[in-house]
């Protein structure tokens, strides 16, 4: 019955195709007001000329006048008001109309009969606002009648004769306003959508959908014809920028978000480059390919897009506002995604004569020696830069193998050399992300180049393959002298690098030739053995054995079944209390996970935590974390109420280069009604300091929901000051590690630590509280909370309330 209403209202047509015409309906509109004025003043001035032909006494010409001037007032203020004041306008003019009308002609009582369908019928034929107004306006049109008929002068008692009548003129009149504005909207429906389909082919055929930008054929002749008609007086560029790690973006988050990165790349070129041929948002466009439309973008597919710029004087301010674009895309941050990396490949367009095809090649060539530069980055092209070198297997940079044709060569080396004992090395500069940050994108390469020819040198009869970035991979038969020949190179490497040292770390995994080789997997191996070791100084190798089997093993067993012991409720959460210093009761606890495996047993986190961040699926553990703490609360409420005790979660550094981390704990908060002081969000001092101003806005948004926001490991880094100055934090946990050696001194820091943070209005927190001693000490300098075994350890649900209710 709703929607027969609702489908009544507007006509016979939906709602929605009704409002989203409302502004071509209301301009029909105001020009049929416009014809209404118009007519009216005519039968005005007819009045007036045959004034004493009809016998009209003259305060009737004056309530004519008076009304006529009403509607024309009424006309220009409409021109000028919202589309609700329109229709009210509309109504009041026409019954002021009615109503002096006839009284104005009430001395001819077959005039009056004429009045009603003439104006309260056939008016509103020319205006379309919806039926539900329209039949109040006939019915009010009746009222009125009936009003001035039995309640009116005495002149009007002839207008009861005609009340059956009128009554059927407003019926008649009201089905045929229904039928006249069905038919008159509805072809108008159909005028526009034709339209509509019309510049949606016109669009769709010119521009990307997802990034807005030409499509690549209507971009390819645009750009033709600008280089066919380039001066050599003028500069150009043409260029091809691939969105870097783009499969990881699709595999990680999934397609929609993948096409929200190519709408988002879209804008970015079209803002940075200077772009204003973009798909019109609304409003018909045709695309003229004689016009000079000045700098171009399109879209060639996937991830890789195209431009032409003109705004440029030389190569070098090409290359600045390259850099510029490279910058806008590593500062670009949504849905969870922290930064956008793009690799550029230019070639400058300097004199007459030169051709898309020829051009488009040697950007293509620039593009691949970027991304196989170590990304991220612009080069432009040279004379010189072969495509023999590109399509040979041979990495552009440094002169060493490819990935495939370096696994190519070792599988035909072993099966040519089956007595041989040989080992696979996967080799890592230490550092290398932060030597590009100090010394630039070409110092890097100059780094990679290095490396590349001190391992030539000394592995100087061995096959060896740059992977990726700052990865290098060798197949040697010197398993007893790897480590020494190490050391050789990074000695040759750090002679010319007075000011930065860097470190070779070393993964080896020996061959065993008793079983067939899986090339794929000895490179696995290698390269597993050198993880193990990053970020250590005491080593620089580390061969894979059976431990690191077995920790390879579980290393992917984690992976595999990830999403199952979460779906199978096998991830168990533990509570360990955190108490008030100063009533030694528990003023929160922190949620820690614990996996029950069906193969391994009880994993503590230090089993699979870390492999969770490095293969970037912590989130998805974090996030359950969060829903089951949501859970619990929803469940437990009623019955516990106020003991209930505020959680603190901790929430990775990977979690925010992921997902939209406040938007997804917000939705399980609202899911589950948890009271947003219920949820204490941490952070560790290491996050922070990796990309400080996003995750300054997420702890703002985090703050202004109501939750607390909590520093993990303050002090850990090298930034603490700066990021205890820049961020804002409810609570600051330090480690009793603190104090391993030095107590001295250790104290002296930790005291004027706990005075620092009093004056900043944070609370402090020590956690590995073992000992009374240690409690003693954090209680003298004024600490607020503590966590530790001194207390509990970590509790499952069950025991944590049996705890609590014996405090």
């Amino acid at each position: 019955m709703f929607s027969t209403a609702k489908w009544f209202k507007h006509y016979g047509v939906p709602k929605e195709r009704f409002v989203k015409y409302n502004d071509i309906i209301q301009q029909g509109n105001d020009t049929s007001l416009g014809v209404i004025v118009v007519l009216d003043a005519l039968v005005l001035t007819t009045f007036t000329v045959f004034k004493y032909i009809a016998d009209w006494p003259l305060d009737a010409m004056i309530i004519f006048t008076i009304v006529e001037i009403i509607i024309a007032l009424s006309y220009f203020v409409l021109a000028k008001s919202t589309e609700g004041y329109h229709y009210i306008f509309f109504y009041l003019t026409v019954e002021v109309m009615i109503v002096f009308g006839t009284y104005a002609m009430s001395l001819e009582d077959a005039s009056t009969i004429f009045l009603y369908p003439a104006v309260a019928v056939l008016l509103p034929l020319f205006y379309m606002h919806n039926m539900v107004s329209n039949c109040l306006f006939f019915g009010i049109n009746y009222a009125v009648f009936l009003l001035l008929a039995f309640f009116g002068p005495d002149e009007l008692e002839y207008m009861q004769r005609y009340v059956v009548v009128v009554g059927v003129f407003t019926l008649v009149g009201l089905i045929i306003h229904y039928v006249y504005q069905s038919n008159r909207l509805r072809e108008l429906i159909n005028y526009q959508d034709s339209l509509e389909k019309q510049y949606a082919l016109e669009i769709s055929s010119s521009f990307d959908p997802l990034s807005k930008l030409l499509r690549r054929r209507a971009f390819i002749r645009l750009a033709e014809k600008q280089i066919k008609e380039h001066s050599s007086n003028d500069f150009m560029i043409l260029g091809i920028i691939d969105i870097d790690h783009f499969k990881l973006i699709n595999d990680t988050y999934g397609h929609q978000v993948g096409d929200e990165t190519v709408t988002v790349i879209g804008q970015v070129l079209s803002d940075e480059l200077d772009v204003t041929l973009v798909a019109p948002e609304e409003g018909s466009f045709t695309l003229d390919f004689d016009y000079d439309y000045g700098n171009l973008a399109g879209r060639l597919g996937g991830d890789e897009f195209i431009f032409l710029i003109k705004s440029v004087v030389n190569i070098d301010d090409g290359n600045r506002l390259m850099q510029s674009l490279i910058d806008r895309l590593n500062r670009t941050s949504f849905g969870g995604i922290k930064t956008i990396q793009g690799s550029i490949g230019i070639v400058p367009i300097d004199k007459e004569g030169l051709s898309f095809d020829a051009l488009y090649h040697e950007a293509d060539i620039a593009l691949y020696s970027a991304k196989n530069s170590g990304r991220n980055r612009c080069v432009v092209y040279k004379e010189g830069m072969k495509e023999s070198k590109i399509n040979s297997g041979i990495d552009s940079l440094t002169g060493l193998f490819e990935v495939k044709t370096f696994k190519k060569k070792v599988v035909r080396h072993l099966s040519d050399n089956m007595g041989k004992k040989e080992s696979i090395v996967h080799i890592d500069i230490e550092n290398f992300k932060a030597f590009n940050a100090k010394y630039g994108f070409d110092k890097g390469d100059e780094l990679l180049v290095k490396v590349a020819e001190a391992l030539k040198r000394v592995f100087e009869d061995d096959l060896i393959s740059r992977f990726s970035s700052d990865h290098f991979v060798i197949l040697t038969s010197t398993k007893n002298d790897i480590k020494n020949r190490i050391e050789e190179v990074n000695a040759l490497v750090n002679d010319d690098l007075p000011d930065f040292v860097n470190v070779l770390r070393v993964g080896v995994y020996d061959i065993d030739r008793s079983k067939p080789v899986d090339v794929n997997l000895a490179c696995d191996n290698a390269k597993f053995a050198c993880d193990t070791i990053r970020g250590r100084y005491d080593v620089i190798l580390q061969r894979f054995d059976e431990n690191l089997e077995m920790r390879r093993d579980k290393y992917q067993y984690v992976i595999d079944h990830i999403d199952d012991a979460i779906s199978n409720n096998q991830i168990k959460i533990y509570f360990q209390p955190i108490i008030d210093v100063q009533t030694k009761k528990p003023h929160s606890i922190e949620a820690l996970a614990r996996w029950e495996s069906d193969e391994y047993g009880m994993l503590p986190p230090c089993d699979f935590i870390e492999t969770l961040e490095q293969t970037r699926l912590i989130h998805k553990l974090d996030m359950y974390i969060v829903e089951t703490i949501c859970k619990e609360y929803e469940k437990t409420k009623d019955k516990y109420g106020e003991e209930l005790l505020p959680v603190s979660v901790n929430l990775s550094q990977r979690d925010f280069e992921l997902i939209d981390v406040v938007d997804s704990i917000e939705t399980m908060a609202r899911k589950y009604n948890l009271p947003r002081y219920m949820l204490h969000i941490e952070i560790t001092e290491s996050t922070m300091t990796e990309n400080r101003e996003y995750l300054k806005s997420v702890s703002e948004r985090f703050e202004e929901l109501g939750y607390e926001i909590w520093m993990d490991d303050f002090g850990s880094g090298y930034s603490s000051l700066n990021v205890l100055k820049d961020f804002m934090f409810d609570v600051i946990k330090f480690d009793m590690g603190f104090l391993k050696g030095h107590a001295a001194r250790s104290h002296i820091i930790l005291k004027n630590m706990m005075n620092m943070c009093k004056d900043l209005g944070v609370k402090t927190l020590i956690e590995g509280v073992e000992t009374e001693e240690q409690f003693e000490f954090i209680k003298s300098i004024g600490c607020d909370y503590c966590q530790g075994y001194l207390f509990s350890k970590p509790l499952p649900n069950r025991d944590l309330i049996t705890f609590l209710r014996g405090q």
